[in-house]
């Protein structure tokens, strides 16, 4: 049943990560998969650092709320 429940939380996570919008799924990815540093990502991408967190807690945010449900409130 654990592992039941955990392929549906990926599954869900990884729709999620599908429906955000390009740049914030960009950095995300550049973030989680490739492990680059904020300052790294915003070179990579042509943004600021600020910039490159905003996208992250964007995504994080999102994330949390479709895996975890929608009582989910981002601090």
């Amino acid at each position: 049943e654990r592992q039941l429940s955990a392929v549906e939380d990926l599954a869900l996570l990884r729709a999620a990560i599908e429906e955000l919008p390009p740049k914030c799924r960009q950095v995300f990815l550049l973030s989680r998969v490739k492990q680059m540093t904020y300052p790294q990502i915003a070179r990579h991408c042509g943004i600021s650092v600020k910039m490159v967190e905003k996208h992250i807690s964007h995504a994080l945010a999102i994330c949390a709320q479709k895996v975890g449900g929608d009582d989910f409130e981002p601090s």
